[in-house]
This record gives C-alpha cells, sequence and structure tokens, in this order.
C-alpha cells in the first residue's frame, strides 16, 4: 500500500480532480480538504487503506461540489427563464408596497375637501395646467396654487404617516 502522504498520491489525485472539476483551484481546494478529513478522522485505526479513503473522500467532495453548481446553475437558468417570460415584472414585495401606498394615496384623496379634491385630480390626475384649471374652475391662477399646495400637503402628510 502506498502512503497516503507519498507526494505522488497527491500529484495523481490532483491531476485527478482537475480534469473532473476544470478548476485546478478547486482541485488543489478538494485534496486538501480530502487530507484533512484524513488527519483528523476519529478512529484513525479504522481506516485500512489511507490513499483508497483519499480517493474516495476526494471523489464525494468533487461529486457535491458538481451538484452544487448543477442546482446554482438551475436556479440562475430558472430566473433567467423568468425574467424572459415577464421581463418587466417587479418583486412580489414591490408590488404589494406600491398596492398599499396607492391605498393610501386613494384614501388622502378622498378626504380632500371638495374643491382641493376637485383642483387635485384636474391637475394631477387629469394633467390640466394651472391656468387651465383656473379657467375650468371660474378661479385665479393663485388660488389653484394655493389649493393644490394645501392638497399635496395633506396627501403627502397621509401617505407618509406624518402627525
Amino acid at each position: 500500500m502506498a502512503n497516503p502522504l507519498d507526494r505522488s498520491v497527491r500529484a495523481r489525485l490532483l491531476h485527478y480532480l482537475q480534469g473532473r472539476t476544470r478548476a485546478a483551484d478547486e482541485a488543489e481546494d478538494i485534496v486538501q480538504e480530502a487530507y484533512r478529513r484524513l488527519s483528523s478522522h476519529p478512529r484513525p485505526a479504522e481506516i485500512v487503506d489511507g490513499e483508497r479513503f483519499l480517493w474516495r473522500t476526494a471523489f464525494n467532495l468533487a461529486t457535491s461540489l458538481g451538484r452544487r453548481r448543477r442546482v446554482r446553475s438551475d436556479a440562475h437558468a430558472d430566473q433567467a427563464l423568468v425574467e424572459y417570460l415577464y421581463p418587466h415584472q417587479p418583486p412580489q414585495d414591490e408590488v404589494l408596497a406600491m398596492r398599499e401606498r396607492l391605498r393610501l394615496v386613494e384614501q388622502a384623496i378622498a378626504e380632500l375637501p371638495e374643491r382641493a379634491r376637485q383642483v387635485f385630480v384636474a391637475v394631477r390626475i387629469e394633467g390640466m395646467t394651472y391656468s387651465e384649471a383656473a379657467r375650468h374652475f371660474g378661479i385665479s391662477v393663485s388660488a389653484i396654487e394655493k389649493s393644490m399646495a394645501r392638497a399635496i400637503a395633506q396627501v403627502t402628510v397621509k401617505v407618509n404617516g406624518i402627525d
């Protein structure tokens, strides 16, 4: 039996793993971990063939590494597919937060005094300019500006939960 600490055992194991993992640094990590497990085995007397133990341990570690890569790769592929099929879908937590914020805005607008609500909706929702809104409601542009300032302040306080 060859001594597992023999350089040729390490070299053959490393060569095998480099071919299997296609990455020299990962192969080196696996060899080091196999040797660590051999040297720190709780019952070293039970190990009949140290070289065989190293090879089996290294093989198992490389297999586990391959599985983890496939799982990560599959997860990335699944995410890429979702992004391809639904390109502009925000995450669900963001959707829920936006819905809650929209509910607060609607509630805040509904709680505005009648005239302020009408002016706010005309300007912010329907897209009227201040001068168009002034003509529509028969009041001055200055009155529209003041009404909008108060409405925006009330909506902001309500939506942001400011007391």
